[in-house]
């Protein structure tokens, strides 16, 4: 069966937004090998948010990611040399 199929189809409800992440404030290294980015997940059961930094390469392979996310870690940002 088709993912496009009318019987996989169901209009989004509340329960649903704590299932998706909000990916967000990306900021390209300066040697452009590497994106840092946030990534933002709801807590129901805190009723509060969870962000954590991530890097992922610019040519491809998995993302990494760089703080545990137990708060809301926001505002990447490269060093000049770009190796932080």
């Amino acid at each position: 069966m088709s993912l496009s199929s009318e019987a996989n189809r169901r209009s989004i409800t509340a329960g649903d937004l704590y299932e998706i992440p909000l990916v967000g404030d990306p900021h390209l290294s300066p040697d452009e090998t590497s994106i840092a980015y946030v990534v933002t997940r709801l807590d129901k059961d805190q009723d509060t948010y969870h962000s954590a930094i991530w890097r992922i390469p610019v040519g491809g392979g998995p993302p990494r990611q760089l703080t545990n996310g137990l708060s809301r870690d926001t505002m990447p940002r490269w060093s000049p040399d770009g190796s932080k």
